[in-house]
């Protein structure tokens, strides 16, 4: 049993030497086959810390305190980062160059919120706060830089009349003009002529005319 052993130890000695003897060669051959493999590793490492190298709040700006719209897209961790001193914790989430900017440059402007102009925008136009227009048959208001519509059921709705006629039912809707802007309710009250007449037509009589008279 004891020359069992010795024989697999002498059998992992001469593994080693010859693994070794094969490789002394190709270094003495191409001496820079190590520095290229080390040169090309270092050159992965030296472009995954470039690549964090970007303006975030250089471009962005530096904000006092806590401000949590003080917040840039980092895309190269697809993630957001901060330009607050809120950021400044033992989790970090500031930007890369938070402290190379915000603190190492005097002079920088500090974060200003965007501004939006007051009123509402539609189609392109803007409005004015408290102003009315009319979609349909319903009213909208601008409020608080929205705006805010009645949900009147308007008597022509060109969703539905698309829905009709992709239809196969064997008759077509139609835009009819005269009923634009006009509510269901009202098309009921004022188009179908099933009203009641009125106290002043119910009291009015007949004319008579007499054959004689004439």
């Amino acid at each position: 049993m004891w020359i069992g052993y010795k024989i697999l130890i002498v059998s992992h000695l001469i593994t080693e030497i010859w693994a070794e003897k094969q490789y002394l060669p190709q270094r003495e051959v191409d001496p820079g086959a190590d520095f290229t493999r080390n040169h090309t590793v270092l050159e992965g490492t030296r472009f995954k810390r470039a690549i964090y190298k970007g303006q975030y709040c250089r471009s962005f700006g530096c904000c006092e305190d806590r401000d949590d719209g003080c917040v840039t897209q980092f895309y190269e961790m697809n993630a957001l980062c901060y330009c607050d001193k809120f950021c400044e914790r033992e989790n970090s989430d500031c930007c890369p160059d938070y402290k190379s900017f915000c603190h190492g440059e005097k002079e920088w402007l500090p974060h200003t919120k965007p501004w939006y102009p007051e009123g509402c925008l539609r189609d392109g136009q803007h409005y004015e706060e408290g102003s009315v227009i009319k979609e349909n048959c319903n009213s909208c208001t601008c409020s608080g830089q929205q705006w805010k519509c009645s949900q009147h059921v308007c008597l022509v709705e060109p969703e539905l009349i698309d829905h009709v006629n992709k239809g196969d039912y064997g008759w077509t809707a139609q835009n009819y003009s005269q009923f634009w802007g006009m509510t269901l309710e009202e098309g009921f009250k004022y188009r179908l002529g099933t009203l009641p007449p009125s106290p002043m037509l119910l009291s009015m009589n007949e004319v008579t005319v007499s054959v004689f008279s004439v």
